[in-house]
């Protein structure tokens, strides 16, 4: 690597060398048996369809020579060039992006065996693309320094990228030192997220590989598990990338709780798959199999509000308030729905940031808070959720709630206090007043003293944007002053 701006590259050997050898023997064979027909055949019709018919395998044997030696593979910050060769199974998009890239897994090698190998060298790298194919590169045609280049790229470059757990490991066996740290990691967008909102039970996921519809799905990995849920990375049958969230009812649960949870979860995915907003992670299909529900969910790789805040500190108000105005904008498209869909779990974990920028709410929790109340365990972030939602009795208010102590959350770096009105100025006394009265409104412990509709929100919001914001800094013991 030239620089931190510049580029890897890796040499793949598509072949070994005897194969690129037996390509151009094929193509001196071709050319020869053009010249001896050309003096044998008096026939100028037969003679001519015969030096066409060779000279086409010619050029054809000569292609695929050519693209063979092709075996560098560039690895830059704007994505990665493949070589020609690799182009069927990429769709013919040799250039990809890494935020293209859905999932990178470690399988056993089902190719010729070209090489003797080591043990790791038996499997392949596979790489995922969310716009449809893949490219499945043998570790017995890369080096080591070079597959150790991959995983300097992809962690630099393309950290949204999902990793199989069987390649981490491969990672910290190959790379890590005795003296250095095992806490080997990759970031995963949906891994984070979803991590906080389920507690383990003896609850068995599906194993990587698992078909599901009939081979409609293909489990690809396990982003997490615990509660009696679990969310999976799943590749369709077009090639195209997905989120799986799986949902099971208690197996201890009577016949009532059993078909109550069945009608939630029908109507719940019936909602869901009509929603149409640009800033919703759509909700493609819902299922039933082997006694489980599964939502099918649009990936998008991208990081979460909370990842963001941790990555890069505490956000300006002029910030908060524009990402605010925007989720309002999404929570009044839920709250005119008829009925109403509420969203249930808004805090910074399910707000995503595209790498454009774009802010997306994702992981609708009506299914994850029914679960809870039938084990007896609260899901989700308790900081987030209303009172009245903590007694059963979600409102389109509660998401109002979720929403103030998400902003208290990006204004301080600190998760507001469970069940209490939120002040972001007693941590962080540069905040406006006008923005600390607003998330108090918001956070109201009783749904009526709050803003009444997202609407409203969103039209406040608007205003403090357009607005001069007073921050008055007072003495420390002072009435309302921020502690020393």
């Amino acid at each position: 690597m030239k620089g931190k701006e510049q580029e890897f590259v890796i040499k793949y050997k598509a072949a070994p060398r005897w194969v690129i050898d037996l390509f151009w023997l094929l193509c001196v064979t071709c050319a020869a048996l053009a010249l001896i027909l050309f003096f044998q055949i008096q026939d100028e019709l037969i003679a001519n369809g015969l030096h066409l018919l060779f000279g086409s395998v010619f050029l054809f044997i000569v292609a695929l020579a050519v693209m063979m030696q092709q075996n560098c593979i560039y690895l830059k910050p704007e994505g990665i060039l493949f070589p020609a060769h690799m182009m069927p199974s990429l769709r013919f998009q040799r250039a990809r992006r890494w935020s293209d890239i859905g999932a990178v897994m470690l399988v056993d090698d089902e190719g010729p065996d070209y090489f003797e190998t080591a043990e790791y060298e038996s499997k392949e790298l596979v790489i995922h693309f969310n716009s449809g194919g893949n490219v499945r590169l043998s570790l017995a045609a890369v080096a080591m320094s070079d597959l150790d280049k991959f995983f300097k790229a992809s962690k630099q470059w393309g950290s949204t990228a999902v990793f199989a757990p069987e390649l981490i490991e491969l990672k910290r066996k190959l790379f890590t030192g005795p003296s250095q740290t095992k806490q080997i990691s990759f970031t995963t967008i949906w891994e984070e997220e979803m991590q906080a909102h389920f507690t383990t039970t003896n609850f068995v996921p599906l194993d990587r590989g698992k078909l599901l519809q009939s081979g409609k799905f293909k489990i690809v990995s396990q982003l997490t598990a615990g509660g009696l849920s679990a969310i999976y990375l799943a590749e369709r049958s077009d090639k195209r990338t997905v989120v799986l969230k799986e949902a099971v009812v208690p197996p201890y649960a009577d016949d009532k709780t059993r078909a109550k949870a069945k009608e939630l979860f029908d109507r719940e995915a019936r909602f869901l798959v009509r929603l149409d907003h640009p800033r919703i992670a759509r909700v493609f299909d819902h299922f039933v199999e082997d006694g489980r529900d599964y939502l099918v969910i649009e990936y998008i790789p991208g990081q979460s509000l909370r990842q963001l805040v941790i990555r890069n500190g505490v956000q300006s108000e002029d910030k908060v308030l524009e990402w605010a105005q925007e989720t309002a904008g999404i929570l009044d498209y839920l709250h005119l729905q008829e009925p109403p869909l509420i969203h249930r779990d808004l805090s910074p974990d399910n707000l995503l940031l595209r790498e454009d920028g774009a802010l997306f709410l994702i992981d609708f929790g009506a299914a994850n808070e029914f679960i809870g109340t039938a084990t007896g365990t609260l899901i989700g972030k308790q900081s987030y959720i209303a009172p009245e939602q903590f007694r059963g009795k979600a409102l389109p208010l509660s998401d109002i709630y979720g929403l103030g102590g998400t902003m208290h959350f990006l204004l301080t770096g600190m998760d507001p206090e469970a069940l209490s009105v939120s002040h972001p100025r007693e941590q962080r006394p540069t905040v406006s007043l006008e923005v600390d009265a607003l998330v108090a409104e918001c956070t109201q412990t009783e749904a009526e003293k709050r803003m009444q509709s997202a609407k409203e929100l969103g039209k406040r919001l608007d205003a403090l944007r357009k607005s001069d914001r007073q921050v008055v800094l007072k003495m420390p013991g002072a009435p309302g002053s921020a502690p020393p």
